[in-house]
């Protein structure tokens, strides 16, 4: 028997919306003619303040349902509340440090792809376990495998949508590419109804 305990999940599905996307891309527009910028992980690029537009919140919050409730089954009737969400341009040798989004009200954080090209960095996700580093001694004998993994990163691609626990280290390699790379980056919280 092999029992599976403490796992992380995370959680994606391509989500193509072209009207959502010029209307994220009309807000970063604007932000940049204002130079509405901040810096918390990001280094180098243009990472805006946390943006308010509803129609935005909503498709958001409404693509975390529909992740969220295609891979778990809630016993009640719920309601996903949208922390913040803001706007981050890397453009070449731009990166995001490692960081977590972790809040009192805070339970999951995303991404939302709007634009990757190829080389323009991977998302990488940090076991938060500090003893997996003890796994090491397997990897010469087992072929890859999460459960002994402390570090795993991914490629994302245009419309990639992604949902994972707010608590988890994640950051973002520099963009190699000479194209900018944008993503949509949120916090949520799930409460009862």
């Amino acid at each position: 028997m092999r029992l599976t305990l403490f796992s992380v999940s995370i959680i994606s599905a391509n989500v193509p919306n072209q009207k959502i996307k010029k209307r994220f891309l009309s807000l970063l527009k604007k932000e940049k003619q204002n130079n509405n910028s901040r810096i918390i992980s990001n280094r180098g690029g243009f990472q805006t303040q946390d943006l308010t537009d509803k129609v935005l919140g909503e498709f958001l919050m409404n693509s975390s349902a529909n992740l969220l409730t295609s891979h778990y089954q809630f016993k009640k009737p719920i309601k996903f509340i949208l922390n913040n969400f803001w706007i981050n341009e890397n453009y070449k040798n731009s990166y995001n440090k490692s960081h977590r989004h972790q809040g009192q009200d805070v339970d999951f954080s995303g991404i939302y792809y709007l634009q990757v090209p190829k080389k323009s960095g991977n998302i990488y996700f940090e076991s938060n376990d500090s003893s997996r580093g003890m796994f090491n001694i397997f990897h010469p004998y087992i072929e890859r495998h999460t459960d002994f993994e402390s570090y795993i990163e991914f490629e994302p691609k245009d419309n990639d949508f992604v949902i994972f626990p707010s608590n988890l280290n994640h950051g973002v390699e520099p963009n190699e590419s000479n194209s900018k790379r944008i993503s949509v980056a949120f916090n949520f919280m799930i409460r009862n109804v």
